[in-house]
């Protein structure tokens, strides 16, 4: 579990940043440690947040709004039911509704609102009007090009979060999904996280995919 303390402290900054209302950020705030700190989540957490912000800062890509970029982060996956269909639309509709509620641009709302959308197949195109959309997407996927034992990790953390899942059509599902990503030309749309990561995501993710398929 990640030191929700320290990203507590990360959040208050922002929104003195923003020159968000005292009660709106703890309003915020309250929202996202209820939902990050669900049970069921072993990966999508706040540890999560946590890897994606740690990434930005040690980023030195140009940031054009940092308030939709990390707004973006914080919310992401505000709603994650592995069941559902629609966790991207949900935590989207979260996000602008507090947004709203806090003073924030409609342009503003519209970005973050197309940036989380995006998600939900990590396609450019669906938020290409947004600046900060390539590396809040490569950000998200930074997972994928861990070292070989911390993907383990990962891999081992979703699998947990799909535990309601019998073990083949779990291995079958996992391996469709794995199969989407290397069949992309480029898993990151910037060049930055594309030189770091890109060759080290593609062997995490074929070695994965084997051991998935490795008795059929």
């Amino acid at each position: 579990m990640h030191d929700n303390s320290a990203l507590s402290d990360a959040w208050s900054a922002l929104m003195q940043q923003l020159a968000v209302s005292p009660d709106h950020a703890q309003q915020g705030w309250q929202q996202l440690q209820q939902h990050y700190t669900e049970p069921h989540r072993a990966y999508h957490n706040f540890s999560h947040i946590a890897a994606m912000l740690r990434h930005l800062a040690q980023s030195p890509l140009t940031v054009h709004d940092e308030a939709v970029l990390k707004l973006a982060i914080w919310f992401h996956d505000l709603i994650y039911d592995p069941k559902a269909k629609d966790n991207e639309a949900r935590s989207a509709a979260l996000a602008v509704q507090w947004m709203q509620q806090a003073g924030f641009s409609a342009e503003r709302c519209d970005a973050v609102n197309a940036c989380i959308l995006a998600t939900s197949s990590h396609q450019l195109s669906l938020a290409a009007h947004v600046p900060d959309a390539a590396l809040f997407l490569d950000l998200d996927l930074s997972v994928l090009g861990l070292p070989p034992a911390q993907y383990r990790l990962y891999a081992a953390a979703i699998r947990k979060e799909y535990a309601w899942v019998a073990a083949i059509p779990y291995r079958l599902g996992r391996a469709g999904v794995l199969q989407k990503f290397l069949a992309r030309s480029e898993l990151y749309f910037t060049p930055y996280f594309r030189q770091r990561l890109e060759a080290q995501a593609r062997h995490n993710l074929q070695r994965e995919r084997r051991r998935l398929l490795f008795f059929f």
